[in-house]
């Protein structure tokens, strides 16, 4: 092992521990940050929704994965398992054609044996002070729409109290955040196409994969966090200042959900700084 631990942090945006659908994994080889994804579904499974079971099988597979494997083994090996949750649930059926019901996962993975870096999905890093992110378009597309959404609210008398109680604007863009899944993993010439973790085909261009120099640090994060610094406090401090000045995530940073009435944050959030030690 030629790494250290010197930051880690994980917290739901949930009061509700179980609820939390980041992780974090470390291994011997790997350091690994899970965002499952906020489920636009009905379906659940032994009260567990699809990121949370994301997590959980992601974090088996990369428990006993081998050191010299690439990122594109891991997917397959990962694709696997939750194809055999689907074959369990006798749902595999029907989630070629559903892919909203889909388990749903991003995920960033620092490989210790091959110093890589591999992004897969919304998460976000920084190598050395630098940022790395990977938006999607349909993201920003639909966070103006509640944007403009909640603004025509608050225009016409609504408080952002009322908002925070009951995030209508959400519930206005919730047909086009079940929609997009059709692009998820799909349709790889069209501009909203996407990388998730789901069980199926990934188009290859979306998979991001970065060299890591022999020492420095390394920052892994989940999107729970609108902006990345080099340190935890920096990172939860500007959060802070966001829940505080803009808890709709409408204006300072504009979000496809906010902040709700009895919540910590707007999204889950994980949190790992990695020292190279060569």
């Amino acid at each position: 092992m030629s790494f250290k631990i010197s930051e880690k942090f994980i917290q739901g945006k949930s009061p509700i521990r179980q609820k939390c659908e980041d992780r974090i994994v470390i291994t011997d080889n790997f350091v690994c940050v899970i965002d499952g994804a906020t489920s636009k579904s009905s379906l659940q499974f032994d009260s567990k929704t699809q990121g949370v079971i994301s997590g959980e099988l992601i974090e088996k597979v990369l428990t006993s994965f081998d050191p010299d494997g690439g990122v594109d083994q891991l997917i397959e090996e990962i694709n696997i398992e939750f194809n055999k949750f689907y074959q369990d649930q006798r749902l595999a059926a029907h989630m070629k054609t559903a892919p909203v019901d889909r388990l749903n996962a991003s995920m960033i993975v620092y490989s210790d044996h091959l110093k890589e870096l591999w992004l897969i999905g919304d998460c976000q890093a920084m190598i050395n002070g630098q940022k790395i992110t990977n938006p999607k378009i349909i993201d920003e597309v639909l966070s103006n729409l509640r944007a403009f959404v909640i603004d025509t609210q608050l225009m016409q008398g609504a408080s952002i109290e009322d908002l925070i109680t009951s995030d209508t604007a959400r519930e206005t863009i919730m047909p086009f955040l079940k929609e997009q899944s059709l692009f998820q993993n799909n349709c790889f010439e069209s501009i909203y196409s996407y990388v998730v973790l789901d069980g199926f085909e990934i188009n290859p261009g979306h998979i991001k994969k970065y060299k890591v120099p022999d020492t420095g640090f390394l920052v892994l994060a989940t999107d729970g966090y609108p902006e990345l610094f080099d340190n935890l406090h920096q990172s939860e401090h500007h959060l802070k200042h966001i829940l505080e000045n803009d808890p709709l995530c409408h204006r300072l940073f504009k979000s496809t959900k906010g902040l709700q009435a009895g919540n910590l944050s707007f999204d889950d959030r994980a949190y790992v700084k990695i020292e190279i030690t060569g």
